[in-house]
């Protein structure tokens, strides 16, 4: 028997998922799988039903007193992609729970398949200012290409990519990069499937800056003990070296975004930090 994900954070890429998932894997309850994204229920429907054993084997043993391993990707400080092993061992007397952290799941996996397999998990968003995902998302993209990773589409420089991918969006299309800063058409899209109450939706600015309380937030919604993670741990995992957007591309980004995020706002009765007066932007 092994453990079923208790808790899904389903995204947005580029968001700080990671950094969420390693804090999580650090509390006494949490055991990790052996990858981060297992992005299972973005595949298709007849594979992923016909390979769920393959998914469930992933994740931990219920019981035993054997060590989790998990495979680890992470950016040095040159933005360079390397792996390294994390280990976890088990704490005698607490419940456990695993999770799964499929960054690319809120826009691109079909909920009606997780709650399928996953009917009583616990479903974490994290959003950013949308501008600032699509240029870290570009950014990876390009760190992918320059590896020779096998792309059907091939990037140019961010503005021209914005460009383009407007005009896509504008004849009724999707772009790559641009789509999934769409926040509320997909969190709408989750909740036509699972009920509101199994969402926590928070703000890639409060993790950043406050990485505690938002800790001490999402323990109590996943049902999990107080722990204080000390100043050591609460760093940025997966971060690439700062870079600046090019003006005339946050220029159009922004106004494409404005009416999705005043959508947001209204529908989260609150406001978003990065269209916050008091915060500006970015």
């Amino acid at each position: 028997m092994r453990l079923r994900p208790a808790c899904c954070i389903i995204g947005e890429r580029k968001c700080g998922t990671s950094s969420l998932f390693r804090y999580l894997c650090a509390h006494p309850q949490v055991l990790p799988g052996q990858v981060k994204e297992p992005q299972w229920f973005s595949k298709a429907p007849d594979w992923a039903e016909a390979n769920i054993e393959a998914y469930w084997a992933l994740f931990p043993e219920a019981e035993g007193d054997a060590e989790v391993v998990l495979e680890w990707p992470e950016l040095d400080a040159h933005g360079q992609l390397y792996h390294s092993t994390v280990r976890k061992a088990r704490q005698p007397g607490w419940p456990q729970i695993t999770l799964d952290a499929s960054a690319n799941a809120l826009h691109e996996a079909d909920p009606a398949l997780m709650r399928r397999y996953l009917p009583d998990a616990r479903l974490v968003a994290l959003l950013r200012d949308p501008a600032e995902r699509a240029f870290s998302h570009h950014r990876m993209f390009l760190r992918f290409q320059a590896e020779g990773r096998p792309f059907a589409m091939q990037t140019a420089d961010f503005e021209t990519d914005v460009r383009n991918g407007l005009e896509r969006i504008a004849a009724g299309g999707q772009d790559e990069f641009i789509s999934p800063g769409c926040y509320l058409r997909n969190l709408r899209r989750w909740m036509q499937v699972y009920p509101p109450e199994q969402f926590l939706i928070l703000f890639t600015r409060d993790l950043e800056q406050a990485p505690q309380q938002v800790m001490d937030r999402v323990h109590q919604f996943l049902g999990l003990a107080p722990w204080q993670y000390g100043s050591g741990l609460l760093h940025r995992f997966n971060r690439a070296p700062a870079a600046q957007m090019p003006p005339q591309a946050r220029a159009m980004l922004e106004s494409f975004y404005e009416p999705h995020d005043a959508a947001l706002a209204a529908w989260l009765e609150s406001p978003l930090p990065w269209r916050s007066p008091l915060s500006g932007s970015g």
